[in-house]
């Protein structure tokens, strides 16, 4: 018989007297101290049970005429990506009310005996008997139920997942212990697999309280928190955080650090900012052991200085930051550093390492550059702005030119400019063959590029994701129901995610940067203006440009080519695009190591030889 999970008591509630109801600032107050950034959402949270508490102890003791009666069972759901804090905001929360609370895993409720899981769930729903050394407080008894998609979600494929969530509305129609009220928090990162009924407003669905660090405001709440244990000075930043509650402003280096890296981190949850700290610090110490040993030569070559390996990649928050960290030396390189390592968790499954290309690296195309630095990284950098110019940014930005002629590379420059989180999705891998499936991924992928706002959300060959529709009949109707889901989401996309403010007066905004080769192919009703309206032409090369590209290939390879014939390499090569001509100076390279191993530099016979296998009469 599986063994119930123990309940938790705080202080208070072990009282025999029955004290008043907490004060729901001290409550939020006492919350803030280890959660950080969801101000708000803790409000709610306390405010919604001790007013069920509250409505609880008046209809147990009425004075007056007599009121409706409360439910016995009340409920919230804590919902946001994984790593967002919310059995830790339900855990600190049932602490600070001071009332007994039980935590369940639903992964650990189902047992292989009949009827075992069904009597294991109602036990976990059953409130503990008084004793005398908790005491007979009244007040609800908080259930705190982790994966609830577990347990109510969609897909009840086996009949002992059935059996268990009727058992579930059947505890929540009629609980154990009709006498003293319940209050269950659900926790889940997948709402939309709850089963219906958990969604009624009478359950789950009237009490929403979704988790994301949406503003620098909010992640740097959590930043302060996780600065107590960084090598700052804590003193300075407790004065600090006092200056800027009373007047607004701080003077201290290690918020103004914190702040900045709160700008920097978009979409990250609370434990991206713990990684990013833990990394900062492992990044520190590793350091801080190198002048060391450097200033103590006999002790390091003696072997007297443990190897870093076996240690930091064990570290905690809280190890790393001991003794050998009491100084104010962090700066604001260490974390952009860091910045460079970690990324969201949450855009894990996309593709967001993008190679580190600037504009400077884009050769020959300085009036495409000039267009989407107006078109997209001045909207990111100067959001204020444009609001107060009542401009909004554009919706979309389509690039389209032949092959080879540079879109992806300026895709990866434009992810660079911005600074912003970039998500790359190619249609070739979204497009499924299975029915629904392809629709669905989009749905995924927008909403991961709204979660993780300000955003570049980029998809390459859009022709092939959205072609025309009526172009290719089938049976299914495939391409009409992935563009009518296309045009859904982007048409929806930009009314959330461009409508919100991230707490510095600005929009945030989500800009899709498509790509294609084939214009004319992309359905119609996705060029419009509000969807993708800025239309971006790149052409091949013409003479000049082939000119510059060649010429910062040159400085990249050891070619060594004269004006003359770099003149006539320009003139030969008409129609070629950036990609071919970088392909004819690779293929020059190979031609000189098969010659000679160790040559080291490009010769001209060797990028005419390797001309003629394209250019016959060059």
């Amino acid at each position: 018989m599986a063994t119930v999970s123990p309940t938790h008591y705080s202080a208070s509630s072990r009282s025999q007297s029955r004290p008043p109801a907490p004060d729901s600032r001290c409550v939020v107050d006492r919350v803030g101290r280890t959660v950080g950034g969801y101000a708000a959402v803790v409000t709610a949270l306390v405010r919604t049970i001790l007013a069920f508490q509250r409505a609880h102890e008046r209809s147990a003791h009425p004075q007056g005429p007599p009121a409706v009666t409360p439910p016995t069972v009340h409920s919230a759901l804590l919902t946001g990506a994984p790593g967002a804090g919310k059995t830790h905001l339900a855990r600190t929360l049932a602490v600070a009310l001071g009332l007994p609370y039980r935590y369940v895993d639903a992964t650990t409720v189902f047992h292989t005996n009949e009827g075992e899981s069904e009597r294991y769930l109602t036990e976990l729903f059953t409130p503990p008997s008084p004793t005398p050394a908790t005491g007979a407080r009244p007040g609800p008894f908080l259930v705190i139920v982790d994966h609830l998609d577990v347990l109510g979600g969609r897909s009840l494929r086996s009949e002992l997942c059935r059996r268990v969530y009727s058992r579930l509305l059947g505890i929540w129609d009629a609980p154990p212990v009709a006498t003293r009220p319940l209050f269950l928090i659900g926790i889940t990162a997948r709402p939309e697999l709850l089963q219906p009924e958990l969604l009624r407003p009478d359950r789950f669905g009237g009490a929403l309280y979704p988790l994301a660090l949406r503003t620098p405001i909010e992640r740097l709440a959590v930043l302060r928190i996780l600065g107590r244990s960084l090598p700052f000075d804590h003193e300075e930043l407790d004065k600090c955080q006092q200056e800027e509650e009373a007047r607004g402003q701080s003077s201290s280096p290690g918020i103004k650090i914190l702040a900045r890296v709160a700008e920097l981190t978009h979409g990250f949850t609370p434990a991206d900012l713990q990684n990013l700290c833990v990394t900062v610090i492992q990044a520190y110490l590793q350091r801080t052991v190198v002048v060391r040993r450097q200033s103590v030569p006999d002790v390091a070559t003696a072997g007297g200085v443990e190897p870093l390996s076996a240690s930091l990649g064990e570290l905690t928050l809280a190890e790393a930051t001991s003794s050998s960290c009491n100084r104010s030396t962090l700066l604001l390189e260490d974390f952009t550093r860091a910045l460079a390592v970690v990324q969201p968790a949450g855009l894990a499954e996309f593709r967001t390492r993008l190679p580190a290309v600037a504009f400077s690296d884009v050769y020959g195309l300085d009036d495409v550059v000039a267009q989407l630095t107006h078109s997209v990284v001045r909207p990111f950098r100067h959001r204020a702005v444009y609001r107060q110019l009542g401009l909004r940014p554009p919706a979309g930005v389509l690039l389209h030119g032949p092959s080879g002629v540079g879109k992806t590379m300026l895709c990866c420059a434009l992810a660079t400019a911005t600074g912003v989180n970039c998500i790359l999705a190619e249609a070739t891998q979204l497009r499924s063959k299975y029915v629904g499936e392809t629709e669905r991924g989009l749905a995924q992928l927008f909403a991961r590029a709204r979660a993780m706002a300000p955003c570049l959300l980029i998809v390459e060959q859009l022709d092939v994701l959205a072609p025309v529709r009526g172009s290719a009949r089938t049976t299914e109707n495939t391409n009409e129901r992935i563009v009518a889901s296309f045009l859904t989401e982007i048409d929806g996309f930009h009314g959330r995610a461009n409508d919100s403010s991230d707490g510095d007066g600005g929009d945030v905004p989500v800009i899709v940067v498509a790509t294609s080769n084939r214009p004319s192919q992309i359905d119609p009703a996705l060029l419009r203006p509000g969807r993708l309206d800025q239309h971006i032409n790149i052409p091949l090369p013409d003479p000049v440009q082939r000119t510059a590209i060649l010429a910062r290939l040159a400085e990249r390879m050891p070619v060594v080519l004269t004006p003359a014939f770099q003149s006539r390499l320009v003139a030969a090569t008409e129609g070629a695009s950036g990609a071919d001509l970088k392909n004819v100076l690779q293929e020059a390279a190979l031609i000189s190591l098969r010659q000679d191993i160790h040559h080291t530099t490009i010769t001209e016979e060797h990028v005419r030889e390797a001309l003629r296998a394209r250019y016959p009469d060059f």
